[in-house]
């Protein structure tokens, strides 16, 4: 997928290869980003994720275990990046809640907030409303 950056009329391609491991549970994924060379200052990421009770606690954390990996891999790989990287959490249920809670902006990438997802964005349980998340998600940066 393509995407125009910041306004700016340079794109850059993101591909995301979310693949299930051989011993794969429902919930269970390998989540690989590559990121190529970006000339845009900013970058900004939104992870959704469903809290339904159908879901469950137990694949609702891999799930999140799943998002944090992302958020290490992502700090390993703009390090030294002049890049200034966003995180927008998105957790969906009966209801839709944003992490930080309502702000303009997302996390800075090496906000201490994001070294333990699954403390900031605790299970809900409740119905799957994943319309009012991608509206939500529409609306971000």
């Amino acid at each position: 997928m393509a995407s125009n950056l910041s306004g700016s009329s340079q794109s850059a391609e993101v591909r995301l290869l979310v693949t299930p491991s051989q011993t794969a549970k429902r919930a269970d994924v390998h989540v690989d980003l590559d990121v190529g060379e970006l000339s845009a200052a900013d970058i900004n990421i939104v992870f959704a994720f469903d809290a339904s009770g159908s879901l469950g606690s137990v694949p609702y954390a891999q799930q999140l275990n799943a998002i944090q990996t992302t958020i290490d891999d992502l700090r390993a790989q703009f390090a030294s990046a002049s890049n200034d990287v966003q995180i927008k959490l998105l957790r969906f249920a009966s209801n839709v809640s944003d992490f930080p809670d309502g702000a303009a902006t997302g996390f800075d990438l090496n906000d201490a907030a994001l070294d333990d997802v699954l403390a900031l964005a605790p299970f809900t349980g409740g119905t799957t409303n994943y319309l009012a998340t991608l509206r939500a998600a529409n609306t971000l940066f």
